[in-house]
């Protein structure tokens, strides 16, 4: 359950992670908001002060025509200037202005100051217009389209009393007054309308930075959990493709295991285990197997030696009862000579020259069986020569090319059974090749061959067989022997070895 409990923790901590991205994107989501509710109040502001400002104007400088109109403007008056004071308190009293820089927060005490100056004048001056109403209704009654300012004067002119007039003028100067303030207060508001939203930009690049930084983290420990997650199946699976690839695991490394481990290693470790064992077992079924070849290889020759003893001491007996000379002489000596390297030899590696003196020695009995019928040509470059091969290879290949290729044509005259010995060099490799012109074999002969079917082995061809996994046992793929052969034309058997060139490498693969 260890690989268990990574995943779930490596899925909460991203989790996490997540979750704080989403709350700090929704804080700063809800401090820009704020940020832009503030932009509006401060637009509120600037909007109801064009309005009071429109109002103003419009009772003093508008053309009016009737007391009504006056008075509807006199209410709209007082009321936008409550309005006006409402918005601007709900703009001061704002949280977030603490959270800004200060020269926003001074702008706004700034206008704030200047909008209470304002609003005294402003009440003042209503107070007063409201006094000059009612004293005047008189007065205002004959208005003929003219501005109320126009008829203030008119009225001044025609007052006689000095307080009356001073009245009159007071109301002039606070409107005065006001209108210098006005210019003031815009320019703060103005001001202000700019500042935050640059504000609101400076911290949507925050949020953009904070939400970047954050997801490169989540990435990071996500990569490196998904990587801590993935090392013990990359390690399982190197594991698996070296059994499959290596010859000998035994190089594989076993990482050691502990309780702090989690499943994965513990499978990589035991799979390692099997693998070395599996490979053991292989090595150890190589080696019976390897020691039955040699001894199957082994009774072969001693299969092999007595029956060619039996029949060539049957020919020379013959060939002595018959007629007695020297080439009887020349005929037991190279028996004896070939008798000698076959018990001497075998099973080892001798060199190509050596061989092609133990065949030279078989081929002279055979000639003295028949009567020097055969016609034997013998090629190898003298740089052939020296190297090695396993010994009695060749022999076997003649004598089945003798008894079972050449034997219709050995009854005939002299010249008409050929049988040519060659080798050659093809690049790596020795190509060692027994040619004759006897009766030849179909596909399906050539194969039970190779499958060492009980049928062939009592026509004799168990050596070429033998000798082919023999080849096979030291050497593997793709080296042994290939025969071609063309029913009652010819057959011909390759041998491919590879080059074997210091008697050392010799010994060295024998004991393989």
């Amino acid at each position: 359950m260890k690989l268990v409990r990574k995943i779930l923790r490596t899925t909460l901590v991203s989790s996490l992670i997540f979750v704080f991205i989403f709350a700090v994107t929704l804080l700063i989501a809800n401090f820009m908001l704020g940020l832009k509710e503030l932009s509006n109040k401060t637009i509120k502001v600037m909007s109801d002060w064009n309005a009071l400002d429109r109002i103003t104007n419009d009772i003093l400088y508008h053309r009016i025509d009737s007391v009504d109109l006056l008075t509807s403007l006199e209410k709209n008056w007082i009321d936008m200037t409550a309005e006006l004071g409402l918005s601007f308190q709900t703009l001061r009293n704002d949280k977030l202005l603490k959270l800004l820089p200060d020269e926003i927060s001074q702008s706004v005490d700034e206008a704030w100051y200047l909008w209470l100056y304002a609003d005294e004048k402003l009440k003042a001056g209503q107070k007063i217009f409201s006094n000059i109403y009612i004293a005047s209704e008189q007065r205002l009654a004959s208005i003929e389209k003219i501005t109320f300012y126009e008829k203030l004067l008119q009225i001044i002119d025609e007052t006689e009393t000095f307080e009356e007039k001073a009245v009159y003028k007071s109301f002039l100067s606070h409107m005065y007054v006001l209108d210098i303030t006005g210019e003031s207060f815009s320019r703060s508001i103005e001001r202000i309308n700019e500042d935050i939203p640059d504000e609101i930009n400076t911290y949507i690049y925050f949020l953009l930075m904070t939400v970047g930084i954050l997801f490169f983290l989540v990435i990071l420990v996500s990569v490196l959990s998904a990587r801590r997650l993935a090392l013990p199946v990359i390690r399982m699976a190197s594991s698996v493709q070296n059994m499959g690839d290596e010859d000998y695991p035994e190089d594989m490394e076993l990482p050691p295991v502990d309780q702090d481990d989690d499943e994965l290693k513990i499978i990589q470790s035991g799979f390692i285990r099997m693998a070395l064992r599996i490979h053991a077992l292989y090595d150890e079924s190589l080696k019976k197997e390897r020691e039955k070849r040699q001894a199957q290889f082994q009774a072969l020759q001693y299969q092999i030696n007595p029956h060619f003893l039996y029949n060539t001491l049957g020919t020379l007996r013959m060939k002595a009862a018959v007629q007695g000379d020297r080439e009887m002489a020349g005929s037991i000596e190279a028996l004896s000579r070939l008798l000698r390297n076959t018990i001497n030899k075998s099973g080892g590696f001798i060199t190509i020259s050596e061989e092609i003196d133990i065949a030279g020695d078989y081929l002279s009995i055979m000639q003295v069986r028949y009567k020097n019928r055969i016609g034997v040509q013998i090629e190898f470059p003298e740089k052939l020569l020296d190297f090695y091969i396993p010994s009695l290879i060749l022999q076997p290949v003649l004598e089945n090319a003798i008894l079972h290729g050449l034997n219709s044509r050995l009854n005939r005259t002299a010249g008409e059974a050929v049988l040519e010995l060659s080798g050659v060099l093809q690049e790596e490799d020795v190509l060692l090749t027994v040619c004759d012109n006897g009766r030849g074999m179909d596909k399906e002969s050539i194969d039970r061959i190779f499958l060492g079917e009980p049928g062939r082995q009592k026509e004799g061809h168990i050596g070429l067989k033998n000798i082919h996994d023999r080849i096979r046992l030291l050497f593997g793929l793709p080296y042994g022997i290939t025969i071609e052969s063309e029913p009652g034309r010819y057959t011909k058997v390759l041998l491919r070895i590879p080059v074997v060139d210091e008697e050392i490498n010799a010994e060295t693969i024998n004991r393989r």
